[in-house]
């Protein structure tokens, strides 16, 4: 499924509980912080795993991201076999 934004993710989270979220640091007006305190709120949500693709390479903006709450952070252009590993690992 793919849903952007708040309402994408309250309409996603309504109709199915993913086994993983893909996400960028920022997605319209969902931020990482909003994502992981939503799921946070809901014993249903709290354990789906976070993997981050982002362009960024702050930094601080990546360790924010594992701060708070991202099982890791990616670059955008990474090697799929390590996104491929990661997805594997997160959902067996």
């Amino acid at each position: 499924m793919s849903a952007i934004g708040i309402r994408g993710l309250s309409l996603a989270l309504g109709l199915e509980r993913p086994r993983l979220i893909v996400t960028e640091l920022r997605a319209r007006d969902l931020t990482l912080s909003h994502l992981t305190a939503r799921l946070g709120s809901n014993e249903a949500t709290r354990c789906i795993p976070v993997v981050v693709l982002t362009r960024s390479c702050d930094p601080r903006a990546l360790a924010d991201a594992k701060a708070t709450g991202a099982a890791v952070v990616l670059p955008k252009l990474a090697d799929l076999e390590e996104l491929h590993a990661w997805v594997t690992a997160l959902c067996p």
